[in-house]
């Protein structure tokens, strides 16, 4: 479903036009040009680079430009066409190994060589002459090169470009023969492969063996991590290997991680919670949806010149099923509307949540969890709205060294109720020290859920806190043994009956390991026991464990019967 998802996105961009045809990539990050001349001599070295903005200052960034499709590199030699690094290109790097890097010039020279062979067009003639008498042994020594070589091997890749005599210049990418004889080979390139029947497009097409790299997820490695992958014997089934134990075609793998890379590289469709990154789209692929939906999640609408209140007029009118116009468009609530949430593992990617619904369902869900939000403010307070991200920031425990709030956020998108694990994250959290205690353990604490959602049921079956009630009385399951387990003298408390009864209602009553039931003559105390605490019913027959003569020695009158209450 997430595939079938994203590669129909991938469709709707292709048909609006922003977004190159399969075999290419749309967005690559190039940061030198090699221009070449008629006679493949090397002419100039022009860079691309680019001065960006990032936070508060300018830095120089590489240029993003379409180029051929490119392939995934695991450990052996693989080329890519008309743009790649130094390895490939000049067959020279500073990684002390010239044995491979003369290979990988003599592999890109051959893929050129295999696609361009026959195409009459002067950059061709010019880049297959550049293969044909490039030294790469005096790479590093040229003229042109020599004073960049330190750049250039600074991860930085090249794309060829091409001057006519005239001193027309142009890259080799935007060169129509050349495109079109790239575009023939690509589509021929799956003939070899192992055919099959394609999971998300139900056609029988050649399938890829590796799908592409997914790049823009925080905390993965730089160099792109795997949504879909079997490198070892104990993913794979039946004897097949790597991307044959779920067949999916060439088309279909560079469609589905061409447009998870284009939304995790637009800022306005992808957002990062904790170690999770999300990414949200629309199936008609209009921007104003991924916009309103990310401002409904983390706020910030102010950035869009949309102020709070109509944001949440907004809201509120999508949940009720009308259509509102936002952002210059307008938003159906009935456009069917994904939400995607990945994390990095290793190599790969984990999918923590996929949310499919329609845009109006999405925003029923939040304004549900906003009207159970209500509540009379602070007057210092001046936000109109509380975001789903401000709450799941208010889970973060600022003493800890992982600052991820709890994961459990998105469930509020699903509905119909709010997480129990979002709401005790904060309570327990900010609960203050209990008045006339010196030491870190918290006092009694107020339920939790309570917080978000006033129609639970009670606390007690909602695994909550129970609090004894605020009165002076003996426990009459400690028989005497202890003081109070409740009550407001603060010098008389004890503190291993305050962490007992501030367990979940199951340990009702429980004091500590120390103690035993009361023996039989005490059936008066307990029958007033069981007046007191209705909710202890079922466990009359508990007991705790004892250890030794000690425990026994705190019972008052007769000795109990050996192994009688123990458990």
């Amino acid at each position: 479903m997430i595939l079938q998802a994203l590669t129909a996105y991938y469709e709707q961009l292709l048909k609006q036009g922003k977004v190159e045809a399969p075999g290419w990539d749309s967005r690559f990050k190039v940061s030198y040009e090699l221009r070449l001349g008629p006679d493949g001599q090397l002419l100039a070295l022009n860079d691309l680079r680019q001065e960006v903005p990032k936070g508060k200052k300018t830095v120089i960034a590489p240029r993003e430009l379409p180029v051929p499709h490119r392939v995934k590199r695991a450990s052996g030699v693989a080329a890519n066409f008309l743009c790649d690094n130094t390895s490939y290109l000049l067959g020279a790097d500073e990684k002390g190994k010239p044995e491979r890097s003369r290979q990988c010039f003599e592999a890109c020279a051959a893929l050129h060589h295999k696609v361009l062979d026959g195409v009459n067009s002067p950059a061709a003639k010019a880049i297959l002459a550049f293969f044909d008498s490039w030294n790469p042994a005096a790479a590093s020594t040229h003229p042109l090169l020599a004073e960049q070589w330190a750049d250039l091997n600074n991860n930085a890749n090249l794309v060829f470009g091409y001057e006519s005599p005239d001193g027309a210049h142009w890259l080799a990418t935007t060169d129509d023969a050349i495109r079109d004889a790239w575009q023939s080979a690509f589509d021929t390139s799956d003939a070899d492969a192992e055919m099959a029947r394609c999971l998300i497009t139900g056609k029988e097409a050649g399938i890829a063996r590796i799908h592409p790299a997914i790049k823009g997820v925080m905390g993965a490695q730089a160099a792109g991590a795997a949504l879909v992958s079997f490198n070892a014997p104990a993913f794979c089934s039946y004897g097949h290997e790597q991307g044959a134990n779920a067949p999916v075609s060439e088309y279909a793998a560079f469609a589905y991680t061409t447009a998870l890379n284009l939304l995790l590289a637009d800022r306005n469709c992808c957002q990062r919670i904790g170690d999770t990154t999300i990414v949200c789209w629309a199936e008609n692929a209009a921007p104003a949806y991924s916009n309103a939906m990310l401002m409904f999640f983390c706020g910030g609408s102010e950035a869009h010149g949309v102020s709070e209140s109509d944001l949440a007029a907004a809201l509120k009118a999508l949940s009720q099923g009308r259509p509102v116009s936002f952002l210059d468009d307008k938003l159906d609530p009935n456009q069917n509307f994904y939400v995607l949430g990945i994390s990095p593992n290793a190599a790969r990617l984990s999918v923590r949540f996929f949310l499919h619904s329609s845009f109006g369902q999405f925003a029923k869900n939040l304004q549900d969890h906003a009207d159970r939000l209500s509540i009379t403010r602070p007057a210092f307070d001046k936000r109109e709205n509380l975001s789903v991200w401000a709450l799941a920031q208010e889970t973060v425990n600022q003493r800890s060294r992982d600052k991820n709030p709890s994961s459990s956020w998105w469930a509020i998108c699903s509905g119909p109720s709010s997480p129990a694990d979002l709401s005790r994250h904060p309570a327990q959290r900010r609960d203050p020290p209990h008045p006339g205690r010196t030491g870190s353990h918290p006092g009694p604490r107020r339920h939790p859920e309570s917080l978000l959602s006033p129609q639970l049921p009670h606390r007690a079956q909602q695994g909550g806190i129970y609090r004894e009630p605020e009165r002076k009385q003996q426990c009459p399951l400690c028989s005497g043994a202890s003081l109070l387990c409740a009550g407001d003298d603060p010098e008389r408390r004890q503190p291993r009956h305050q962490r007992h009864h501030q367990r979940p209602v199951l340990q009702l009553g429980l004091c500590h390991p120390g103690n035993s039931l009361p023996h039989a003559g005490q059936a008066g105390s307990e029958a007033s026991a069981e007046d007191e605490h209705p909710q202890r019913g079922a466990f009359q027959q508990t007991a705790h464990r004892t250890d030794g003569p000690a425990a026994r020695d705190r019972l008052p009158g007769a000795a109990q019967p050996a192994g009688a209450g123990c458990l």
